[in-house]
């Protein structure tokens, strides 16, 4: 199943999580492929737990997503070919769904989960 597409900036690449097919356990990975055909596909994440709900910095060369790590969610960056990975915030707290500001390039907007008790706000990635 594949669910989350998000268009890069200039509409060339989408990047977007897929469920692997026959897995015992739910385990969405992010993927990119060419807008236009779909050709092109790369695995960009391969991990045991979940991915999902990425979203392209402006500029087109970071996508944040939302991980998977001991039972919650946190925020991950990483660049559109899948390098320099990391985690954005590690305070035990949930965050989720995180989308770019449009007035700054490097803003993250993390959107609180229903268990969150800290606001975030905006978040300047790294």
């Amino acid at each position: 199943m594949d669910t989350y597409p998000a268009w890069s900036p200039d509409g060339s690449r989408i990047v977007y999580a897929s469920m692997h097919v026959g897995a015992a356990l739910a385990d969405f990975d992010l993927y990119i492929m060419d807008a236009v055909d779909g050709g092109n596909k790369k695995a960009l994440t391969d991990t045991p737990t979940d991915e999902a709900v990425p979203a392209w910095a402006p500029d087109g060369d970071t996508i944040a997503f939302q991980f998977e790590k001991d039972g919650r969610w946190v925020i991950h960056v990483m660049r559109a070919d899948g390098s320099e990975r990391h985690e954005l915030i590690n305070n035990g707290a949930w965050a989720a769904q995180p989308k770019w500001s449009n007035s700054l390039s490097d803003a993250l907007l993390v959107v609180p989960s229903a268990l969150q008790i800290q606001q975030w706000g905006k978040i300047r990635a790294p």
